[in-house]
């Protein structure tokens, strides 16, 4: 285990999500988008958190900036509870915390000039003086690789991979020492993933950077990260460095989405992990293992009870029963 401290520690985090109508004397039904995760952060490293569309990743960065409002658990920011913070302790220490959405365009105000939504965060937080905060502004998007004469630009007059380097000068604005990353190079082009995600390697390396990378794909989770977590239906299920996890995926279901990974050369042939059957309905996840439904080595024993974190050595920790 890394020897850095903790960043941010989360145990037993919940979030589950109401739906239907209720009817007096009938329980009404939830998604369990996140039910029951642990794990910690640690001061300087990139921890990826990848699964299948619908497992709970991207609910899963909102509760640990307190976007959206925690059903159970406990998330610890260096050591301060972030749930039982009032409104104005919460703003203070958001400066701490940022995110970086999906979506670049939807994620900047299109009615707004970049240099104006890059400097927004700054005035919120009262740092006083045009001049100064100009300055700042300036740094960050040369930084970034954005030239500051287009600073009176309007996003949609910039490309997709553009806008999401404005995305991340504003949320560097703040001087922040963790960034949620939300598939922040999902909806750009192979070329300009690279450039991204080389820009948010060398930004660790300056500034000192914690990141919480979101991705269903594995080779960006590969290429910028030191750890890794798979959730499926709302649990982590595996979490490893990211070298043993590729070497010796523990988990049948870590097993099948590595197995998927396209090979680079036509006469490759890899061996395939085919799973069968869909997904099942958050609003009723199967009893055991929740992965016990779709698994190709599932025993009856995976559908009595779940099965509890393992530790396959020092770094690497799997929840199977199989194991």
């Amino acid at each position: 285990m890394t020897s850095a401290a903790p960043i941010l520690e989360i145990s037993g985090l919940k979030k589950h999500f109401p739906v239907g109508t209720w009817r007096i004397g009938s329980k009404r039904e939830t998604v369990k988008a996140v039910d029951g995760i642990s794990f910690n952060i640690y001061e300087g490293e990139t921890l990826g958190i990848v699964g299948e569309s619908g497992c709970g990743k991207s609910t899963l960065a909102r509760l640990l900036l307190r976007l959206i409002p925690v059903t159970d658990g406990r998330v610890f920011f260096k050591g301060t509870d972030l749930l039982a913070m009032n409104r104005l302790e919460l703003k203070r220490i958001r400066k701490q915390m940022q995110i970086i959405f999906q979506d670049p365009f939807s994620s900047l105000d299109p009615r707004k000039r970049i240099g104006k939504i890059i400097d927004e965060p700054l005035r919120i937080h009262g740092v006083r003086g045009s001049h100064n905060r100009t300055k700042i502004v300036q740094k960050l998007m040369e930084r970034v690789g954005i030239n500051y004469e287009w600073a009176d630009r309007y996003p949609h007059e910039f490309s997709g991979g553009q806008r999401q380097r404005i995305a991340i000068a504003r949320a560097l604005v703040l001087n922040p020492s963790l960034i949620i990353c939300d598939e922040p190079v999902s909806a750009l082009d192979v070329s300009i993933q690279a450039q991204v995600l080389n820009l948010f390697k060398n930004l660790q390396r300056e500034l000192g950077l914690t990141y919480v990378f979101i991705s269903h794909d594995l080779s960006v989770i590969r290429h910028i990260c030191k750890r890794i977590a798979v959730m499926y239906l709302g649990k982590i299920i595996e979490i490893s460095d990211a070298d043993d996890l590729f070497a010796s995926p523990a988990h049948p279901y870590t097993q099948a989405l590595l197995s998927a990974i396209p090979v680079s050369h036509p006469k490759h042939v890899k061996k395939r992990t085919i799973l069968t059957g869909d997904v099942p309905n958050p609003r009723h996840p199967p009893k055991g293992c929740r992965f016990h439904t779709r698994c190709p080595i599932a025993e009856p024993s995976c559908s009595a009870s779940e099965p509890p974190m393992k530790n396959i050595n020092s770094n690497h920790q799997a929840a199977c029963h199989l194991i």
